[in-house]
């Protein structure tokens, strides 16, 4: 049976089966493997760079809150802690004689406590070392000597390097009391001390002082310590002498001369022969 011909269709539309026809390109759903291979490299760079900024960004958050704790590593300056204060002694054991002696100690003691600089914190403990032992010279209180031995070693143990650049017997404690060593008696001093207790002509500071420098030169163990001590008692009768013209004062200072003229005759001719006007009583 004849094939019919379809109608309603163009001569064009009828396709031929002898003739090829032209297919419509459609591109792969796939990339090549070059360009896939970048990509997925870049990809990989970027979360690897991405995780080395978190990293560096938790590094520096905690350099940062070390640095305000005062803690750090190399990257971070250490910051110096003060070292924490501690008094040498108990300032409610001195015994001052006046409420301002007792201001400036305490005022010292406050001032070291907020110094950071060695130098300047020792200058303050060194005045308040010399307080105490000003003290103990003018009374002979075996207890402040006490307290100002304790207050040597503290010094010595802190600032031994400041203490050498100076004289460093300073920083020690004389001795005026049994407590610390056995006094020489020497009769002819025996005698001056009595004189000078039962005087009028000298107030009561002023006799207990002269007592004390001469019983300190009976503790003292060397010569030049006990010359030290009976040159100052002198020096002090001479001075109240120079003052009213007392003559009981006068043979009072004589008679300690004497002695020392006697017992001390090399060390009393050298400075005589230097200034002999120290040993003038007129």
């Amino acid at each position: 049976m004849p094939v019919q011909p379809v109608t309603g269709l163009s001569p064009v539309d009828v396709l031929d089966p002898t003739v090829p026809v032209a297919r419509e390109f459609h591109p792969p759903l796939y990339l090549p493997q070059s360009l896939a291979g970048r990509m997925a490299l870049s990809a990989n760079g970027q979360m690897m760079a991405a995780s080395i900024c978190v990293i560096f960004l938790v590094i520096l958050f905690f350099i940062g809150i070390g640095t305000g704790l005062g803690i750090g590593t190399g990257l971070v300056k250490k910051t110096q802690k003060t070292p924490v204060f501690i008094p040498p002694i108990n300032s409610e054991d001195v015994k001052f004689s006046t409420t301002t002696q007792k201001v400036r100690f305490l005022e010292n003691f406050k001032k070291a406590e907020a110094e950071t600089d060695p130098q300047k914190r020792f200058e303050l403990l060194e005045s308040n070392f010399i307080e105490i032992r000003g003290l103990y010279q003018s009374s002979g209180d075996p207890e402040l000597r006490r307290l100002g031995e304790t207050y040597s070693v503290y010094l010595v143990s802190n600032y031994s390097d400041l203490i050498k650049q100076k004289n460093e017997a300073f920083y020690q404690m004389p001795c005026f009391d049994s407590g610390c060593g056995k006094r020489n008696s020497f009769a002819e001093i025996e005698a001056v001390k009595s004189k000078i207790t039962a005087t009028d002509s000298l107030s009561e500071p002023i006799k207990r002082d002269i007592v004390l420098k001469l019983d300190a030169a009976g503790y003292a163990s060397e010569l030049n310590q006990q010359w030290s001590y009976y040159m100052q008692a002198f020096q002090s009768l001479k001075s109240q002498y120079d003052l009213n013209q007392n003559q009981n004062i006068k043979a009072l200072a004589d008679e300690l001369l004497n002695f020392m003229k006697v017992n001390y005759s090399s060390t009393f001719e050298s400075m005589n022969e230097k200034k002999p006007e120290i040993f003038e009583v007129r």
